[in-house]
C-alpha cells in the first residue's frame, strides 16, 4: 500500500466531476505528492450531477469507480462528520458537509472550484482554507516534478478506451478547469522530447 505523506487536501464533488481532473489528482495522490480525503456525500454528489449532465454513463460504472478510489486509498473517505454540520456558516447551507469533512479530516485545504462558496474567513474557524485546483495543484508539481511527471505519464498510460496521447490528456486537463497545470506540462514534455 501506499503511503501519502503530502499535504491531506479535501477534495469537492466539482474536483471530482471531471474525470481528467480526479485521475490527475488521485494519480498525484498514489505519488504521495498529496493525501486525499472526501466523504460519501461529496462521492455521490459528483455521481448524481455526472449522470444528470451525460446520462449515457452507468452509475454502475461510476459507483465501480468510487469502489476503486476507496480501496486505493482506504483512508481517504472521512465518516461520522455529520455533527458538524449544523455550526458550520456558509453562504450556501448545501456546501456545509464539505467543511464538516474537511475539519473532521483534519485537511488544510478544501480543493474547489466555486471559491465563492467558501468564504477564507470562515473556513478559517475550521483549520482549512478553499484554493482552485489550478492554483494548488501547479504550486504542488512545480515542487515534485520528477515525482508529478511520473504520475502524470502513469494517468496517459492508463487510458485504454480511448488512448491518447500526452498532449490529448493535457488538452482536456486545461478545458477542465487546469490551464496553469496543462502549460507546466506542456513545457515539461516539450523540453523532454528536445533533448
Amino acid at each position: 500500500m501506499t503511503e501519502h505523506p503530502g499535504e491531506t487536501v479535501f477534495l469537492d464533488a466539482n474536483v471530482l466531476y471531471p474525470a481528467p481532473v480526479r485521475d490527475f489528482i488521485l494519480s498525484l495522490a498514489q505519488q504521495g505528492i498529496l493525501n486525499p480525503k472526501w466523504t460519501e456525500e461529496v462521492q455521490e454528489e459528483w455521481v448524481r450531477n455526472l449522470l444528470l449532465n451525460k446520462p449515457h454513463l452507468s452509475r454502475s460504472e461510476l459507483e465501480k469507480t468510487i469502489i476503486q478510489m476507496n480501496n486505493a486509498f482506504p483512508d481517504a473517505q472521512v465518516e461520522e462528520y455529520s455533527h458538524l454540520i449544523p455550526l458550520i456558516q456558509l453562504p450556501d447551507p448545501k456546501d456545509t458537509h464539505v467543511v464538516a469533512g474537511a475539519k473532521h479530516g483534519i485537511c488544510t485545504s478544501i480543493l474547489t472550484f466555486n471559491l465563492k462558496d467558501f468564504p477564507p474567513k470562515e473556513l478559517a474557524k475550521y483549520g482549512t482554507c478553499p484554493v482552485h485546483p489550478d492554483d494548488f495543484l501547479s504550486d504542488l508539481i512545480q515542487k515534485s516534478k520528477e515525482n508529478s511527471l511520473l504520475a502524470f505519464t502513469t494517468q496517459v498510460f492508463r487510458l485504454k478506451n480511448p488512448t491518447m496521447t500526452a498532449l490529448e490528456v493535457i488538452g482536456y486537463l486545461k478545458k477542465s478547469g487546469l490551464n496553469k497545470c496543462g502549460v507546466i506540462l506542456e513545457e515539461w514534455i516539450g523540453s523532454a522530447k528536445s533533448k
